[in-house]
């Protein structure tokens, strides 16, 4: 069986990139993450691509909990940083009673989801994010000729914290999770600068 696709054409795509550029500010935050905001700005400055969403990276707790007298279980962040993770807050949010069911503690580095006008320019781009380490990047095609690059590595952490509404580990434990989720935002904010860097270069290339 084949797929047909076909890519956009230009018009459409600058179309696309007006409409898409004008409604970040609709966006649950309303603002882009400020470590990545120089970047996301060269990135739209070109005239092939443009950024439909991002993530600069960040460490959260997210629990689980069933609420009463429902049947669907609701999700909830009970702690959030795109910088340093700090020890005593984390140990705040998790002496809240009574515990969640569950809650996992987790690091999510840098994505950064970019349309492209063309394969040739999606290729481009990916063979950057690629030398900078973004190894688990990749393109994906759609029947209406969308090309998105996912830019994305694979330097994630999730661990368990509270299951059954019990904490399973100590706070030594927590904290030494902590030293590792910001020994991981250090790298993930040098990897960033690094891939900025290389788009600079890029860009001045284009011009």
């Amino acid at each position: 069986m084949q797929c047909s696709y076909s890519e956009t054409t230009p018009s459409k795509f600058a179309q696309a990139k007006t409409s898409t550029l004008a409604a970040v500010d609709l966006s649950k935050k309303g603002s882009v993450d400020q470590p990545i905001s120089n970047l996301i700005e060269l990135v739209n400055n070109l005239d092939d691509y443009f950024t439909t969403s991002s993530c600069s990276g960040r460490t959260i707790i997210v629990a689980n909990s069933l609420a009463h007298g429902s049947r669907k279980k609701g999700c909830k962040w009970l702690y959030v940083t795109h910088g340093d993770s700090v020890f005593t807050d984390v140990i705040e949010c998790l002496r809240e009673e009574p515990l969640p069911e569950s809650a996992t503690l987790k690091f999510e580095p840098f994505i950064m989801h970019v349309q492209c006008l063309s394969l040739e320019s999606a290729r481009q781009l990916l063979q950057i994010a690629v030398s900078c380490g973004y190894r688990n990047s990749g393109i994906s095609l759609g029947k209406s000729g969308k090309i998105i690059l996912a830019v994305r590595s694979t330097a994630g952490l999730e661990v368990p914290l509270v299951v059954d509404s019990r904490l399973l580990v100590s706070e030594q434990y927590i904290e030494r999770l902590v030293g590792m989720a910001n020994e991981k935002m250090s790298s993930n904010l040098m990897q960033i600068s690094k891939f900025q860097g290389k788009l600079d270069e890029f860009a001045k290339e284009q011009r």
